[in-house]
C-alpha cells in the first residue's frame, strides 16, 4: 500500500493531510501554515499529492533547503526535514509519512485543525449513512472552493451538531455575520445527515440558500463566511481542505456601455490573501469600473470575477459579505461624530443578536487598525482628509472583509499623508487580507506585491511587480510611462498581450444565488435608522433650527390676509374670501414644510446609502426610518401651525365634519398634508441627479401646488384645469380642510342685498368642499394614496440605483 498520509510538523504546530488536500506553508495570513521569519515568504512552500506526496518551493525570494541543498520540487517518501530560507539557520519543516489505516471501504483520514488538534475526543459522531457518495454536480454548480476569510473552527463530528458563535456549539464560527445558534446539522437513524437554518443570515449548500436540505459527500457548506466541506464523519474547515487558493481571481473580464464603448478589456489577474495589489492609469484607464466590477456593484459584460471560489456576481449574496469597498467619495455621515458613525454602521452590519459588548469590541480592533481611537469622539467633517477617508476604511473594518477595494484613497492628500495611508494598507494586507488600491498615485507603489496597469479602454498593458514593471518598460520613470500609456494605448496594450503569460482557462459558470428575505431584519434595521436619522438632525443645528421655525413662520402666514374674521363666518362683501385665502396660505405653507424636510435627503445621502444597500441595508427599512421621524416632525409641525394661526387669526369653532371640532380636523388635514408631502418629497430626492438640482424642482413644485390646489385659481371653471390639479396632492388635502371647516357655508354672506351685490364679483367655490363626510373620506384616500405611490416608486427608484 503507498504512503498516502502525511503529518506537516513546523514551529510547534502540527497538520495531517490525506491524498486530495494540499497545504501552503509561509509567513502570509493566506497560508495554511503560517511561518513566522525573516527568510520566510509570504507563500513560501506547497505540499500537496498527486499520486505520491510532494514539497514544491513557490518561487520564494530565499529558497527551501534538504540536506543543505536548495529544492524546487522533491517527492517525499519517507520522514524528511526540510529548512525555510537558509540551509542552516532556517526554519525547520518535518515532514512524516504513514500508511493509511482506512477499514476497507472507508473513506481516507481528513487534515485535522490548522492548530494541529483533532477533534475533541467526546464530540459527538453520527451513525455511519448507507451511502454517502453521491453523481457528480452538474456544471452550473460545481465550483473551485477557496478558503474563508478568517480562521475557521477545528473539524468536528457531523453528527447532531449546533453551528454558531456561541460556546455551546460544536462548530463555533467566529464570525459576527452568524448567529449565536445558527443552524443544526442532524442524523437520524439509517439517514444521510441534514442541514438545518436555525436563524440569522441563511445558510448556503453548495452556493445555494437552503432553510433545510440534505448532506452528501463534498459538499460545500457555508455560515456567515465560514465554509466546510462535509465528509463523512466531520465538517472539515475548506481553509485546511484547500490552504493555498487565491483570493481574488479576475478572468478575462471585460464591461461594455452603450454605443458599444469599451471601459474594460480582457483584465486578467489574480491576488491571493495578504497581499496589496495597486491599479493605476491615466484618466479614462476604468480603474474606478474595475473597482466596482471586483466588488460585485457592476456587473462584468465578459468573463469572471470570483473570490473564495464563489462567482462574485452570479453568488453575490454569499460573496459580498467578504468584501468590503471603500468609493472616492466617503461612506460615512460628515455631521457625527466617529463613535456614533461607527456605532450605528455595526448595528446595521452586524447580526441581529450580536451583543453591545461584541459591537464595541469590533469597533475597538477598527479604530485600533488604522489609529483612530483619539479621533473616537470629533465630528467627522472636522477631521483631516487622511483621517476621514481611514474612517471610511474603519466602518468596512466592522464586518472584517477579507477583500478590501479602496478607490483613489490618497487622492488629495500630501506625500506624507499618501505614504502613511500606503502603509497602514500594507499592514491590513500583512494581516491576511487581500487589498486593493486604485490610485493615481506612483510614489509608494514600492509597498506594493503587485502592480496592475490599465490604459485608456480598460485593457491592461502590465501586471506584475513594481521591480519587473521597472524592466518592462524599460524606465522607472512614471511619468514618461504614462504619457506612453496616454499616447500609445493599443501599443501598449498589445505588447502586454505578447509578453502576458498563457490565457487560464475560464471557470464553468455558477449557480447564480440570490438572497433571500432575512425575517427581522428590517424592522431592526429600521430602528437603527431611526435613531441615526434623529442623531443627524441632533447635530445639524442649523437644518433643524431651519424646520423647527418653519411651522411658527406658517402659522404667521394669514397675518398678511387683510381682515378680522379668520377661518369664521364672514361679515360682509369686505371680507368674502379672507377665509378661503387663509386656509390656502396653511396648507401650502404645509406643503412646503412636507417637500423641504426630505427633498435633500435621499440625495445626500446617494454614496452612503448604496454602498450600505451592498452590503445588507434593506431599502424598505430606510425609507421608513425617513417616513417615521420626519412624520412625527411634520404632525408636531401641523399642530403649532393651527395654535399659531388660531393666534393671529380667529380659528374655526364648528364641530366639524368628523364631530372632532374643527381645530382638530384642521390640524388632521395639514398633517395629511404634510405626510404626503414628504413622501413626495423623498421621491423627488430619488429622482433628482445632485443636490445642485434640489432648488429648481422644489420651486417647480411648489408653483404648481400654489396654483392647483383651487385656492387661488377657479378650476371648476375650466375642465382642463380641473382634470389635471386632481393628479396634484394639495387639491385634495385643501379639499378635507374645506369640508371640515364648512368653508362654503363660511364664505356666505348673510345679508342677502349685499351678496347679491357681489356674487359676480366672487369666484365659485370648488364643488370639492361642499361638506360630506364621504367625500371627507374619498379626499384623505386619493391623498394618501398618492403619498404611497410617491413612496412606491422612490422605493423602485432606490432599488434600481447604483454607483
Amino acid at each position: 500500500m503507498d504512503p498516502d498520509v502525511i503529518t506537516v510538523t513546523c514551529a510547534g504546530r502540527t497538520v495531517r493531510l490525506s491524498p486530495g488536500a494540499w497545504l501552503v506553508l509561509g509567513r502570509g495570513g493566506e497560508a495554511g501554515l503560517v511561518v513566522r521569519g525573516p527568510l520566510v515568504s509570504r507563500r513560501h512552500l506547497l505540499v500537496s499529492h498527486r499520486d505520491g506526496w510532494y514539497v514544491e518551493d513557490l518561487a520564494s525570494s530565499n529558497g527551501s533547503f534538504v540536506d543543505g541543498r536548495r529544492i524546487s520540487h522533491l517527492p517525499v517518501t519517507h520522514d524528511t526535514v526540510i529548512r525555510l530560507g537558509d540551509p542552516d539557520q532556517g526554519v525547520p519543516v518535518e515532514l512524516r509519512v504513514t500508511r493509511s489505516a482506512a477499514t476497507p471501504g472507508g473513506l481516507p483520514p481528513v487534515p485535522a485543525a490548522a492548530h494541529g488538534t483533532s477533534a475533541p475526543a467526546g464530540a459527538p459522531r453520527m451513525p455511519a449513512p448507507a451511502a454517502m457518495a453521491r453523481p457528480p454536480r452538474p456544471a452550473a454548480q460545481q465550483r473551485r472552493p477557496g478558503p474563508p476569510p478568517r480562521p475557521a473552527a477545528p473539524a468536528a463530528t457531523c453528527a447532531d451538531l449546533l453551528i454558531g458563535r456561541s460556546p455551546a456549539c460544536q462548530v463555533q464560527v467566529p464570525d459576527l455575520f452568524t448567529s449565536l445558534t445558527h443552524a443544526r446539522v442532524h442524523v437520524g437513524a439509517g439517514t444521510a445527515p441534514e442541514v438545518q437554518r436555525l436563524g440569522g443570515d441563511p445558510v448556503y449548500l453548495n452556493g445555494i440558500p437552503v432553510d433545510r436540505a440534505p448532506l452528501h459527500q463534498g459538499d460545500l457548506l457555508t455560515v456567515g463566511t465560514s465554509d466546510f466541506t462535509v465528509s463523512s464523519e466531520r465538517m472539515i474547515p475548506a481553509s485546511e481542505m484547500y490552504p493555498g487558493r487565491p483570493g481574488l481571481e479576475v478572468e478575462h473580464i471585460g464591461f461594455t456601455i452603450r454605443g458599444g464603448r469599451r471601459l474594460l478589456d480582457d483584465v486578467d489577474f489574480s491576488a491571493p490573501r495578504g497581499s496589496l495589489t495597486a491599479v493605476i492609469g491615466p484618466s479614462g484607464a476604468g480603474k474606478s469600473t474595475l473597482a466596482r466590477a471586483l466588488s460585485g456593484l457592476t456587473r462584468v459584460s465578459a468573463g469572471r470575477v470570483s473570490f473564495d471560489g464563489f462567482d462574485v456576481h452570479r453568488q453575490y449574496a454569499i460573496a459580498k459579505r467578504r468584501i468590503g469597498l471603500v468609493p472616492q467619495d466617503d461612506v460615512i455621515h460628515r455631521r457625527l461624530r466617529l463613535r456614533q458613525a461607527l456605532a450605528y454602521a455595526a448595528r446595521l452590519r452586524l447580526d441581529g443578536d450580536v451583543t453591545a459588548e461584541e459591537r464595541q469590541r469590533q469597533i475597538d480592533r477598527a479604530v485600533d487598525q488604522l489609529d483612530l481611537r483619539a479621533h473616537l469622539d470629533t465630528r467627522i467633517d472636522r477631521l483631516s482628509g487622511g483621517q476621514r477617508k481611514r474612517a471610511s476604511v474603519a466602518m468596512e473594518l466592522l464586518t472584517e472583509p477579507s477583500l478590501l477595494i479602496l478607490d483613489e484613497p490618497t487622492s488629495g492628500l500630501d506625500p506624507a499623508l499618501d505614504r502613511q495611508l500606503m502603509q497602514e494598507f500594507r499592514e491590513l494586507a500583512d494581516g491576511g487580507r487581500t487589498v486593493l488600491v486604485i490610485t493615481h498615485s506612483v510614489a509608494c507603489l514600492d509597498m506594493c506585491d503587485q502592480i496592475v496597469v490599465l490604459v485608456p479602454g480598460g485593457a491592461p498593458a502590465f501586471i506584475g511587480s513594481p521591480a519587473q514593471a521597472a524592466r518592462f518598460f524599460d524606465t522607472a520613470d512614471w511619468s514618461r510611462i504614462f504619457d506612453r500609456l496616454k499616447d500609445h494605448p493599443e501599443e501598449c496594450r498589445e505588447r502586454w498581450r505578447r509578453h502576458a503569460p498563457a490565457l487560464r482557462h475560464g471557470s464553468p459558470p455558477a449557480t447564480e444565488t440570490r438572497e433571500p428575505r432575512a425575517h427581522g431584519r428590517g424592522l431592526r434595521q429600521t430602528l437603527t435608522l431611526i435613531r441615526r436619522q434623529v442623531a443627524l438632525l441632533r447635530a445639524d443645528r442649523g437644518y433643524s433650527l431651519f424646520l423647527l421655525a418653519v411651522p411658527f413662520l406658517v402659522g404667521l402666514l394669514p397675518i398678511v390676509v387683510p381682515g378680522d374674521v379668520g377661518l369664521t363666518q364672514v361679515q360682509g362683501a369686505k371680507n368674502a374670501t379672507e377665509p378661503q385665502l387663509v386656509l390656502t396660505l396653511l396648507v401650502i405653507g404645509a406643503s412646503f414644510l412636507g417637500i423641504a424636510m426630505t427633498i435633500r435627503d435621499l440625495v445626500s445621502e446617494r454614496t452612503i446609502f448604496l454602498r450600505e444597500r451592498a452590503v445588507s441595508l434593506s431599502t424598505t427599512a430606510y425609507l421608513a426610518s425617513k417616513v417615521v421621524v420626519y412624520g412625527v416632525l411634520g404632525w408636531l409641525g401641523a399642530i403649532v401651525i393651527v395654535l399659531m394661526a388660531g393666534v393671529v387669526k380667529p380659528p374655526p369653532t364648528g364641530p366639524g365634519v368628523l364631530g372632532l371640532g374643527e381645530r382638530v380636523e384642521l390640524v388632521i388635514a395639514l398633517g395629511v398634508t404634510i405626510t404626503v408631502s414628504l413622501m413626495l418629497g423623498l421621491l423627488l430626492s430619488a429622482l433628482v441627479g445632485s443636490q445642485s438640482q434640489v432648488m429648481p424642482v422644489i420651486i417647480v413644485v411648489f408653483l404648481v401646488q400654489l396654483v392647483m390646489n383651487g385656492g387661488l385659481v377657479p378650476l371648476a371653471d375650466s375642465a382642463a384645469l380641473d382634470a389635471v390639479s386632481r393628479a396634484v396632492p394639495t387639491r385634495w388635502t385643501m379639499a378635507m380642510g374645506a369640508i371640515s371647516i364648512d368653508l362654503p357655508q363660511l364664505l356666505t354672506i348673510a345679508d342677502e342685498q349685499e351678496r347679491a351685490a357681489v356674487a359676480a364679483s366672487l369666484p365659485e367655490t370648488d364643488p370639492l368642499w361642499e361638506q360630506d363626510l364621504q367625500r371627507w373620506w374619498q379626499s384623505l384616500g386619493i391623498a394618501t394614496g398618492m403619498g404611497v405611490a410617491s413612496l412606491v416608486w422612490a422605493w423602485a427608484r432606490l432599488r434600481r440605483q447604483h454607483v
